[in-house]
């Protein structure tokens, strides 16, 4: 994470869970709510996400197939919301 994010005013959900586990908080993705995953897979990829969990890219790629998660509709969204 960029030193400089630290003074950013507005935390990414990644940002916010990578300075928790900074801190000494123990994460877990069996925690995560499908909802709270797909924007964390908005900001990072599976492999991101497996580190920030310790845990291995099978597993975080096993909840987003069993959530039906996919990259492409969060690039949908992401149009949808702008207008592009």
């Amino acid at each position: 994470m960029d030193v400089n994010a630290k003074d950013n005013a507005h935390f990414s959900f990644y940002g916010e869970l990578f300075m928790r586990k900074q801190n000494g908080e123990e994460l877990r993705l069996d925690k995560l709510s499908r909802e709270e995953l797909k924007a964390l897979y908005a900001e990072a990829s599976t492999s991101d996400i497996a580190k920030l969990f310790d845990v291995s890219f099978d597993k975080v790629r096993y909840r987003l197939r069993k959530w039906k998660i996919l990259y492409s509709d969060i690039i949908k969204e992401r149009v949808e919301k702008t207008g592009e």
